[in-house]
């Protein structure tokens, strides 16, 4: 291998090295995310109340008191990470 071809690898391997730090650091990031769903999808929590039980509850009344509790994030995954950190 060349001088030149080892500095290429080189900087290719360092910028692999650099993009699977920040693979793990985001995933480390939404660990707690994917607990949250891994859970609520092990309760069964659609199977928590029957049709006619949930739809009368207030999903705009239950949506504001979670911003209240989580400081309204924006955006489904905003929502879905801070829910599931507290």
């Amino acid at each position: 291998m060349s001088h030149r071809t080892s500095k290429i690898s080189s900087r290719a391997c360092s910028a692999s090295k650099a993009t699977c730090a920040s693979s793990r650091a985001r995933h480390h990031e939404l660990a707690p995310l994917f607990a949250v769903r891994r859970q609520f999808v092990q309760r069964k929590a659609m199977n928590a109340y029957k049709a006619d039980v949930a739809a009368a509850f207030d999903g705009a009344g239950l949506r504001a008191e979670l911003d209240s509790l989580l400081g309204s994030p924006q955006g489904v995954q905003a929502f879905e990470l801070a829910f599931s950190n507290t």
